[in-house]
């Protein structure tokens, strides 16, 4: 079951089109394992960059008319998809957009996953195909699962680390606040159990 959607109270913030996509969310040990993870490559590398919200974004959203018009649209199409909970494993860290000593200019620093991803990848399909029919989907040329932990320079090399597991139970509609390292959280929908592939 879908919960309860806020309305936008402020239309001045309303009209600001800031980002609108759905995510999946570590459930809470595994965002611990991240955050030690995080604070080992801080401390062996020198990192100083913030931790950003930990999610996987599974699909951008067009925008609609206004912000809150794109959310009903997109509630109603999460709320048609039906997928059973499955399991996420991530045992690799890369740098994304290729090696930068240093600069203003700083490198994502992400999480990703081998065989672990498969899932992910289904599910997302099944979201995209959704969205697609309400003509909210953002074409991408291709899609690789991450979780983004940081950005930042003098970043290690990609490398093997310990598998990061959770079994996603939800997904998440989610607001990227402009200017902010921040979500809010609009909308959360439940895998069911019993679902049929």
């Amino acid at each position: 079951m879908p919960q309860q959607l806020p309305l936008f109270e402020d239309p001045e913030r309303e009209r600001q089109h800031d980002p609108l996509f759905f995510a999946l969310q570590p459930d809470e040990e595994a965002a611990s394992q991240i955050a030690q993870l995080v604070d080992r490559f801080r401390q062996s590398h020198g990192l100083t960059g913030v931790l950003r919200p930990l999610h996987v974004t599974l699909c951008d959203l067009i925008p609609r008319e206004t912000m809150q018009k794109t959310v009903d649209v997109a509630s109603k199409a999460a709320s048609s998809v039906s997928a059973m909970p499955f399991r996420v494993a991530l045992n690799r860290v890369m740098r994304l957009g290729g090696r930068k000593k240093s600069g203003p200019d700083k490198s994502p620093f992400a999480l990703v996953g081998d065989d672990g991803v498969t899932g992910l990848a289904q599910f997302r399909q099944r979201l995209n195909i959704a969205l697609r029919h309400a003509d909210l989907a953002k074409l991408s040329a291709g899609f690789t699962p991450r979780l983004t932990l940081l950005c930042d320079n003098g970043l290690p090399d990609d490398q093997d680390v310990p598998p990061i597991i959770w079994t996603v139970q939800e997904f998440v509609l989610a607001r990227s606040l402009a200017g902010q390292t921040r979500h809010e959280i609009l909308g959360r929908w439940s895998l069911d159990a019993s679902a049929a592939n």
